[in-house]
């Protein structure tokens, strides 16, 4: 997986991890969704997210 500009993100409730700036955070990797009316949204916080690139969550590790 490589990260891809954010214009060609699918707009979905699908999470992705998405990297880019926040208000006081530069350079910051999280979990985001699309959601009509607010744009992307941060799944653990309130951040205000300026998004640049994305790529899909990763599988889940196995388990023994």
């Amino acid at each position: 997986m490589e990260w891809q500009p954010i214009e060609t993100a699918k707009k979905s409730s699908k999470p992705i991890l998405g990297f880019g700036n926040g208000v006081a955070i530069e350079q910051c990797v999280y979990i985001m969704e699309w959601s009509e009316g607010d744009g992307w949204i941060c799944w653990y916080s309130e951040v205000d997210l300026k998004p640049t690139h994305w790529m899909p969550l990763p599988p889940p590790p196995e388990t023994p």
